[in-house]
């Protein structure tokens, strides 16, 4: 009797053990933000998110374009990693022209490398968010909850996708680089933050080992997650979201829990951050 006693105490062991192994792969999320050349003021709210995000397995990456650009130690908090990835290595790989578009005639950029990175290098995280480093986030509990509402069901978070069912390249003036490298219907979107699960980053890094580079990440990310049929979301916290567009300090007010892109002055990122940090003290206080 005392023999089975220990049999089942061994079991239940064993599927804790189990349980606490999976949970803990299944919230494992990096976040990479890309830039040529960081400021240090940026380091401030990367830092205080990487601290907030260990209460819910994040990690927090920063990819440097410029291979040359050493980051002082005195900026990089702490559980913050910085990333440097050669762009020789990226162009062996076929991790290319994600951004080609806008780069042009630079193929490889901070894109590149941290898909590389991702698809190739590191692969024990089942969720990444890639995010420019003009997008603006208020505070990490803005970004925690769009993260802890949409990752879970999610293979794709981009801002919303626009549909073009029959290969219509008048619809939009970068489609012609889509002809030849994916079949319509298309789709697009902006993309200055992404968010990958585990399984659209092999897709994706399959397609780059096919194609021997990837296509611009502005339709070919929403092309291949839509028609091979993954889960698309697109947060109305993105709505926010634009290609050029002068916000203001009114527009976080008014939207705290909203992701704002472009702010490209990081001083206005400082600043805006300790607003709403003071913003919320006082609510808290009456």
């Amino acid at each position: 009797m005392k023999a089975n006693y220990y049999v089942i105490y061994f079991i239940i062991y064993f599927l804790v053990i189990c349980i606490q192994f999976t949970t803990s792969y299944i919230n494992h999320t990096a976040v990479c933000f890309v830039i040529t050349r960081p400021e240090q003021t940026m380091f401030e709210f990367v830092g205080e998110l990487a601290l907030d995000g260990l209460k819910y397995g994040l990690e927090i990456f920063i990819m440097i374009d410029d291979d040359q650009f050493e980051i002082p130690t005195s900026w990089i908090p702490l559980y913050v990693q910085t990333l440097h990835i050669s762009n020789e290595t990226c162009f062996q790989n076929g991790y290319r022209r994600t951004t080609f578009v806008y780069t042009w005639p630079l193929e490889i950029t901070s894109w590149d490398k941290t898909l590389f990175y991702f698809c190739e290098l590191n692969l024990k995280h089942s969720f990444l968010w890639i995010i420019e480093a003009d997008v603006f986030i208020s505070s990490v509990q803005a970004f925690r909850a769009v993260h802890q509402l949409y990752s879970p069901i999610s293979d794709l978070i981009v801002q919303q996708v626009i549909p073009n069912t029959i290969g219509d390249t008048s619809q939009w003036s970068h489609y012609s680089v889509a002809i030849g490298r994916l079949l319509p219907p298309w789709y697009r979107s902006m993309a200055n933050i992404l968010g990958l699960s585990r399984h659209l980053l092999n897709t994706i890094a399959e397609f780059i080992h096919w194609r021997g580079y990837n296509a611009f990440h502005e339709f070919s990310v929403q092309t291949l997650s839509l028609n091979l049929n993954m889960i698309v979301v697109s947060p109305t916290e993105f709505d926010t979201l634009f290609w050029r567009k002068d916000h203001s300090w009114d527009d976080v007010h008014q939207k705290p829990n909203n992701f704002f892109h472009p702010v490209k002055d990081k001083v206005l990122h400082k600043l805006w951050h300790e607003r709403y940090s003071l913003f919320l003290f006082l609510s808290i206080i009456g």
